[in-house]
C-alpha cells in the first residue's frame, strides 16, 4: 500500500505542479464603479461569453469566430487596463472599448 501511495505521489505532484505554473493571474487596474476585484473579474467574463455568442451567430455581424474560437476574458482586460489603468470607469465608458478590442482582434474576413 505504501508503494502505490509512493508512486501516486511521484506522478501526482509534477503535473500539479506543472498545471500550477501555467495559470494565468488576472488583475484589473482599474475600479469598475463600487466593484471588487472579483466582481470585476466576473463583469469582464459576462462581456467574454456575450460577445463569443454575437461572434458565433449566423446572420450580419462585425465579430466573427470560427466555431470552437471565444472572445477571451483577458484580451478585454487588457484592453481596459490599457485604456484606464488607475481610473474609476462606468460601465458605459468600458463598453465601447470592449467592443473596439473585439472587431480589432476578431475580425470578420480575417485570412
Amino acid at each position: 500500500m505504501r508503494i502505490a501511495t509512493a508512486l501516486f505521489v511521484a506522478f501526482l505532484v509534477p503535473f500539479n505542479a506543472q498545471a500550477q505554473a501555467n495559470v494565468q493571474t488576472l488583475k484589473a487596474e482599474f475600479k469598475l464603479e463600487d466593484s471588487g476585484p472579483a466582481e470585476t473579474l466576473i463583469w469582464v467574463s459576462g462581456w467574454s461569453y456575450a460577445l463569443t455568442e454575437i461572434g458565433q451567430s449566423a446572420g450580419p455581424r462585425t465579430i466573427c469566430l470560427a466555431k470552437g474560437e471565444f472572445v477571451e476574458s483577458k484580451v478585454l482586460l487588457d484592453a481596459l487596463n490599457a485604456k484606464f489603468k488607475g481610473q474609476r470607469i462606468t460601465s458605459e465608458q468600458a463598453a465601447p472599448v470592449l467592443f473596439a478590442q473585439t472587431k480589432a482582434k476578431y475580425p470578420c474576413g480575417k485570412k
